[in-house]
């Protein structure tokens, strides 16, 4: 009986421990479902990007890091829609279209996944 008693406590001591250490990086975006949602959507199939949730203003996308040519899917995107990369100023991608200019804002998720967002209406 103590055994059972002494494994149980160590059990949902680990479980407490790994969810104060995980619960930073989980919920750094809010609720964590619809990114882990997209997330093994991602996995399954051979798409560059998903879109995981969509405000009035905006489309929220993730896409894997590989390292290499990490925002190259953000690229193809918006190229596709007759936008000009023009350069990189940190975390940003500035896009030219005639003599309009589209910065997209990138941000790290964890060292597999990074996100990204554009405006609504493009």
């Amino acid at each position: 009986m103590r055994k059972l008693l002494l494994s149980l406590s160590i059990g949902i001591l680990s479980i407490v421990f790994l969810l104060l250490y995980a619960a930073p990086i989980l919920f750094q975006e809010g609720n964590p479902a619809p990114l882990l949602t997209a997330i093994m959507k991602l996995e399954k199939t051979d798409e560059g990007y998903i879109q995981y949730t969509e405000t009035e203003m905006k489309k929220k996308y993730i896409s894997k890091n590989n390292r290499e040519n990490r925002y190259q899917v953000v690229k193809e995107v918006l190229e596709a829609k007759g936008w000009s990369y023009e350069e990189q100023a940190g975390s940003g991608l500035i896009f030219e279209k005639g003599n309009n200019e589209l910065i997209v804002d990138t941000k790290l998720y964890s060292s597999y996944y990074y996100l990204w967002s554009l405006p609504k209406e493009i």
